[in-house]
C-alpha cells in the first residue's frame, strides 16, 4: 500500500472538453444503529473499455464536517463546478469518483439519534469500512479495479486510519477490494507542526509583521504545552486563537496567500446540492457541520 503526500491539487491534462452529464449512482448505508452515511458515485467518462477499466477513487473531505459531495465534487474535481458549468479537467475523465459525506452528520449523511455521532477517528474508520462493504456488494464490478483513498486536510487524517482498518478487513476476508494506495492533500497529520509553520511562512509573505510573528509564536508555544499535558480541549481552543489572530492581522486565513476567492463555496454549494439529482431524499444537507467539529474536538489537535 502506497502513501503519497500532495501539497498541490492535482490537475489532469487530456480531454479538451468536459461532459456535463454521465452515469452516476447514489445511496445511503446504515453503517450502524441510527447512523446513515451517504455516497455518490460518478462513473468514469472513459472511451473504449469504459468505467470498468478505470480505478476507483474514494474522496474524503476535511473539516471535520465538510461535505465531499459538496466541496470535493463541485469545487474541486467533479465534472461540474459550483455554477454547474462543465469542468474541462475533471478527474472523472480518468477515474470513478466515490464521494462520501463523512463523518455522519456531514452533507447528506445523518443520524436519527445524537448518540450516534462519531466521537473519534476509530469510529469514523469503522463506519467507512461498513459503507464500503455494502457499496462493493451492491456494485461488485468495483471489487476488481484499483482502489485509492484520497483525503484532504482533516480528511487526510481520516483517510490514513480508514486505510489501516480497510487493509485489516481485506486481510481477514471481510471485504474484497484492490486497495492500492492512499493520497493525502495537505493532510492534517501533525497539527502542531503544521501550525508552527504559519508564522514564519506568513511573515515571509509579508502578511505578518514582527510583532504579529512573535504573538503567533507565543500561541504556538501554549498549544505545545497544552498537548504535552494532554489538555486536548484547551489545545484546540488555543489553535482557534491562532487562526483568529492570523485572520485578524492578515485579513485572511493562513492558506489564502494569493487572496484568490474563485468560488463562493458555502452559499453556492448549498444551492447546487439542493438542486442536484438527489431530489428523492428529504434529509437536510450541511456544507460544513460545526457540531461535528465540536464532537471531534479531542481528535483535532493530537
Amino acid at each position: 500500500m502506497i502513501f503519497v503526500l500532495l501539497s498541490l491539487v492535482l490537475v489532469s491534462v487530456g480531454y479538451p472538453t468536459a461532459e456535463a452529464e454521465g452515469k452516476e449512482s447514489w445511496s445511503y448505508v446504515n453503517v450502524r444503529k441510527d447512523a446513515h452515511m451517504f455516497w455518490w458515485l460518478l462513473y468514469a467518462h472513459k472511451p473504449g473499455d469504459g468505467y470498468k477499466s478505470a480505478p476507483l477513487i474514494i474522496w474524503l473531505q476535511g473539516g471535520p464536517g465538510a461535505s465531499s459531495t459538496g466541496y470535493g465534487n463541485f469545487a474541486e474535481i467533479g465534472p461540474l463546478d459550483v455554477f454547474q458549468r462543465p469542468r474541462n479537467h475533471s478527474w472523472v475523465h480518468f477515474a470513478n469518483l466515490l464521494f462520501v459525506d463523512n463523518p455522519v452528520g456531514a452533507g447528506y449523511s445523518y443520524v436519527t439519534d445524537d448518540g450516534a455521532y462519531a466521537r473519534n477517528e476509530s469510529q469514523i474508520a469503522n463506519d467507512l469500512v461498513a459503507l464500503l462493504s455494502v457499496f462493493l456488494t451492491k456494485l461488485p464490478e468495483f471489487q476488481v479495479v484499483p482502489l485509492y483513498i484520497f483525503g484532504e486536510s482533516y480528511g487526510g487524517k481520516m483517510a490514513a486510519i480508514f486505510a489501516l482498518a480497510l487493509n485489516k478487513a481485506v486481510s481477514s476476508g471481510q471485504i474484497h477490494c484492490q486497495l492500492r494506495g492512499v493520497v493525502l492533500g495537505d493532510g492534517w497529520l501533525s497539527p502542531i507542526d503544521s501550525t508552527a509553520t504559519w508564522g514564519p511562512y506568513l511573515y515571509t509573505m509579508s502578511m505578518l509583521d514582527k510583532a504579529d510573528l512573535l504573538s503567533l509564536h507565543q500561541v504556538v508555544l501554549s498549544i505545545r504545552d497544552a498537548l504535552d499535558h494532554r489538555k486536548l480541549v484547551k489545545a484546540t481552543q488555543l489553535w482557534t486563537t491562532a487562526e483568529d489572530l492570523v485572520e485578524t492581522v492578515s485579513l485572511g486565513r493562513h492558506w489564502e496567500v494569493s487572496r484568490c476567492r474563485c468560488y463562493q463555496p458555502l452559499l453556492r454549494m448549498h444551492i447546487v446540492t439542493k438542486q442536484a439529482v438527489l431530489k428523492g431524499y428529504s434529509t437536510g444537507f450541511f456544507t460544513v457541520s460545526d457540531l461535528l467539529e465540536i464532537l471531534l474536538n479531542l481528535s483535532v489537535l493530537p
